[in-house]
């Protein structure tokens, strides 16, 4: 899933440019073909292993495994399933008490078919039309980036250790910043760092490593 990051470092790019966001257009597919494998991932220092997929180059992470590792920080979320209107509901600031013991759960690498969701994806009560979310098999996998724009957690990913790096606002700035930095001094190759940083006046920052 290396490559997976391009589409950030391009991102990063066009914020570095003053290119609007919206000059940007990802369509995504209805229904593709993808392998499924597992991803390492470390949430605020904890590293672990995860179900995920590439899809034009983004990386999907299944949503109740990132609730279940968020849970406890500043960008903890719950979520709720309607089973009638088939609606699937997310509740910021929540602690995640709806496990259902797939959580964390790991498969053989297999292909399978990612399908856009048909699901409603309420989030405070508010239908999200922005949020890419595909299923496969009944279970739902969202876009990482996208999760962090909406949570407001920094992301960066480093390239020697095929590893996505995860922290929250609930950790200091100055202890964010001095986890990057203590990454450059070990001279990991660091492809791109996106910082959300909503504690600086004037909104996010990116970067690049």
């Amino acid at each position: 899933m290396k490559k997976a990051f391009s589409l950030i470092l391009i991102f990063v790019l066009a914020v570095g440019l003053c290119i609007p966001a919206s000059a940007i257009v990802d369509i995504p597919a209805l229904a593709a073909e993808v392998q499924m494998g597992t991803q390492k991932l470390c949430v605020n220092g904890r590293n672990v292993t995860c179900e995920a997929f590439e899809l034009n180059e983004r990386v999907y992470y299944r949503l109740r495994d990132l609730a279940y590792l968020l849970s406890g920080s500043a960008s903890q979320f719950d979520i709720g399933w309607d089973a009638k209107s088939a609606t699937v509901s997310i509740l910021t600031r929540c602690e995640y008490t709806t496990a259902t013991g797939i959580e964390l759960s790991v498969g053989p690498e297999r292909t399978v078919t990612a399908q856009l969701t048909q699901q409603q994806i309420v989030v405070n009560g508010v239908l999200q039309n922005g949020l890419t979310v595909y299923n496969v098999d009944g279970t739902n996998y969202i876009d990482l980036v996208e999760l962090s724009e909406m949570l407001r957690f920094d992301i960066f990913y480093i390239l020697d250790a095929d590893t996505y790096v995860i922290w929250t606002t609930d950790h200091s700035l100055e202890e964010r910043k001095a986890n990057y930095a203590d990454y450059l001094k070990s001279n990991i190759n660091l492809v791109a760092l996106v910082l959300t940083w909503p504690d600086i006046p004037g909104g996010a920052e990116h970067l690049i490593g």
